[in-house]
C-alpha cells in the first residue's frame, strides 16, 4: 500500500464527512422541519448510493436528489425567501457534490482492496 493512496482515501473521507455536515447544516437552517427530515432522508440516500457504487452512480444519485428537493419544495408550496436564496442555492450545490465524491471515496477503497488482494495473491 502506497502513502499517496492512503492520503487520496483520508482526502476523499475527510471530504465526504466535510460535506455531509455541510449539508446537513443547511438542510436544518433552510427548511421547515418536515422538509429537513425528508431532506436528511435523501442526503443519507445519495452517500450510501454514492458508496456502494462509483463517482457516476453517486452522481446520478445526488441529481436525482436535486430534482427531488425541486420538485418536493414545489408540492409543499415552500419558496425560498429572499435573504435564503443564497443558502438554497449552496445547498443544492453541497447536494450535487455529496454524491461525486462518495462515489471518488468508493472507486479509491475499491482500487486499494484491489491491490491488496493482488500482492497478497502474489505473495503466497
Amino acid at each position: 500500500m502506497q502513502k499517496t493512496e492512503t492520503a487520496w482515501i483520508k482526502l476523499w473521507a475527510f471530504g465526504l464527512g466535510a460535506l455531509t455536515m455541510t449539508a446537513t447544516y443547511l438542510a436544518v437552517v433552510v427548511n421547515p422541519f418536515e422538509l429537513t427530515l425528508t431532506y436528511l432522508g435523501l442526503l443519507a440516500a445519495v452517500v450510501a448510493v454514492g458508496l456502494m457504487t462509483n463517482l457516476w452512480g453517486g452522481l446520478m444519485a445526488s441529481a436525482v436528489s436535486v430534482f427531488s428537493i425541486v420538485l418536493i419544495n414545489q408540492y409543499a408550496g415552500v419558496y425560498p425567501r429572499e435573504n435564503l436564496l443564497a443558502n438554497v442555492a449552496s445547498e443544492l450545490a453541497v447536494f450535487l457534490m455529496v454524491g461525486p465524491l462518495a462515489g471518488a471515496l468508493a472507486q479509491t477503497i475499491e482500487r486499494l482492496q484491489h491491490q491488496a488482494n493482488h500482492w497478497l495473491a502474489r505473495a503466497e
